[in-house]
């Protein structure tokens, strides 16, 4: 499932991103996990580096979207966004945070659905074998590719990456049978 996130401090906005996403759905028959934040600040609170697609809107309370962009790519450069609004003089900047597209509103599904298409095409592309781990500040996504090894201590499996360590409770037997048919293995 793809998880989107709209941050729009426009209620009206939102709702009518949300519905454009809902006929999306039906339309093409996927299936979507939508979040609404109505700031930026909400937004990194909530963060999980699960979301897939953000629709960012430029003009927001206390954190303009652009620095918010820029504040999102320090962490997470896979996201695919796509600014939504009024000011369309933002749009050669949003190159500079690897922005996919921009929509000037007002919005028509039609240009959305070709927008979301693409993000949803590179979305596919970008994926790989992953794994989600239960933290206590929410479920982090991990590539595979990413992980160079994990180890056990108690019932505690430890993730180790080339920048953090991930834990969570677990069986290293249950998850060695998961990655076996990804081409890992197991060293002693």
């Amino acid at each position: 499932m793809i998880s989107i996130v709209i941050v729009e401090d426009n209620d009206s906005a939102a709702k009518l991103l949300e519905n454009y996403i809902r006929q999306f759905e039906k339309d093409e028959n996927i299936r979507f996990h939508i979040d609404i934040y109505k700031n930026a600040i909400n937004f990194f609170t909530n963060y999980r580096k699960a979301y897939d697609i953000i629709f960012m809107d430029i003009e927001l309370p206390d954190i303009n979207g652009m620095d918010a962009a820029m504040k999102l790519r320090s962490f997470d450069k896979q996201a695919v966004l796509i600014f939504v609004t009024n000011m369309a003089k933002y749009a050669l900047k949003g190159y500079e945070v690897d922005a996919l597209d921009f929509m000037v509103k007002p919005i028509n599904y039609r240009n959305f659905s070709l927008k979301l298409k693409k993000a949803i095409s590179i979305v596919n592309s970008n994926s790989d074998i992953q794994i989600t781990i239960s933290q206590t500040t929410g479920f982090v996504r991990l590539s595979i590719k990413d992980i160079c090894y994990i180890d056990v201590l108690g019932h505690k499996l430890n993730y180790y990456t080339n920048t953090n360590i991930y834990s969570r409770t677990g069986s290293l037997t249950e998850l060695e049978k998961e990655l076996k048919k990804h081409n890992s293995f197991r060293c002693n």
